[in-house]
This record gives C-alpha cells, sequence and structure tokens, in this order.
C-alpha cells in the first residue's frame, strides 16, 4: 500500500475547488484531458527552464529530484543534519502531508524555503494587495501565496527547532540578459 499525502499540488487544487480535487484523486473514473494539452506540456517546459536557473544560482545544491519520494525524504533528512546546505527538491512530510521544495537552504538553524516560478513580476507595475483597500492579496497571486504557505506549514510542523523563512521566487521583467529569447 502506498501512502497518500496531501501534497501542494492537491492542496491548491482543493482550494480553487473541491469538486476538482475529488476528480484529481480519482482518475480511474474521471479522466483529465489536459494532461495531452500540447499549450499545457509547453507552459511545463518553461516552469522546468526557469527551475533549471534557479539551480545554476545554487551551484552547490544536492539535487534529489530523481529520487523516489520515499528516498527523498531520507536524504533530506540526512542532508538536514549538516550545518549549511541547500537542496533541490528537498522532501519534507509530517502528518500525511507533502512537500517538495524547489529550493531549501539551510544556514545554521535557519531554512530558506525558496519557491521558485516562471511567473513574471515587474515591480514597476505589479503589486500582491489591492490598492483600494490594501489589504487583500489580488486573486491572481492567491494561489501563488498559498503554495508557499503551505509549504512553509509543513516544514514548520515538521522542523519546529528551525527558523523558516520562505520566499516566493518569480522572473524579473525589467532585468537585462545577454541571452536571447530568454
Amino acid at each position: 500500500m502506498t501512502n497518500k499525502y496531501l501534497t501542494k499540488t492537491l492542496f491548491t487544487i482543493g482550494l480553487q475547488c473541491p469538486r476538482k480535487l475529488f476528480y484529481t484523486l480519482h482518475p480511474e473514473t474521471y479522466q483529465n484531458n489536459k494532461l495531452d494539452d500540447p499549450f499545457l506540456k509547453a507552459l511545463a517546459e518553461g516552469g522546468f527552464q526557469v527551475g533549471a536557473l534557479a539551480k545554476i544560482y545554487h551551484p552547490e545544491g544536492v539535487d534529489l529530484a530523481g529520487l523516489s519520494t520515499t528516498e527523498a525524504i531520507a536524504k533530506t533528512q540526512e542532508l538536514l543534519d549538516n550545518n549549511n546546505v541547500t537542496i533541490f527538491e528537498a522532501a519534507i512530510n509530517c502528518d500525511n502531508m507533502l512537500v517538495r521544495v524547489d529550493v531549501l537552504k539551510k544556514i545554521g538553524n535557519t531554512i530558506h524555503l525558496y519557491e521558485v516560478k516562471a511567473k513574471s513580476f515587474d515591480i514597476t507595475q505589479d503589486d500582491f494587495t489591492d490598492k483600494r483597500s490594501g489589504k487583500y492579496i489580488k486573486s491572481k497571486w492567491g494561489k501563488y501565496l498559498y503554495d508557499v504557505a503551505f509549504q512553509t506549514y509543513v516544514l514548520k510542523k515538521s522542523k519546529p527547532e528551525f527558523i523558516v523563512k520562505p520566499y516566493l521566487t518569480l522572473v524579473n521583467k525589467n532585468a537585462k540578459t545577454t541571452v536571447d529569447g530568454l
């Protein structure tokens, strides 16, 4: 019997629509036609490219992407015994919740959790909050912030001895590059 975890993907699907979560959990009955959508596959490829770029910024990192969930959980725990470590796709579980952290950087007793997204952000124009009230998160950013919040919750619950600092890492629209097409 395999473990069933509440993952960040299932968590965010459930926030969007509880019925969609039900259908996702019953693939033998309800087929997801989007799995064969070439446009969605191209978007996913863009996300992989941004993830690869994030790894370039942390060349010391250990990549656990190819490991099974069980192996990644064990390897993550082993690596967290080091005083300083950077882990890509670190696997953290607690109370049947599971997250795979894009970039987890532990320095002493502080863990920096980086969620890397291909979504772009223009600091001169974009804002996370509704300008009218200044209190509410704009709906287009909610899913990204809930994603980071869920990962932070699981990590803090699993590793209460650490200080956890979460970051949402986005593509800077204003940055210049020397690479064509980037």
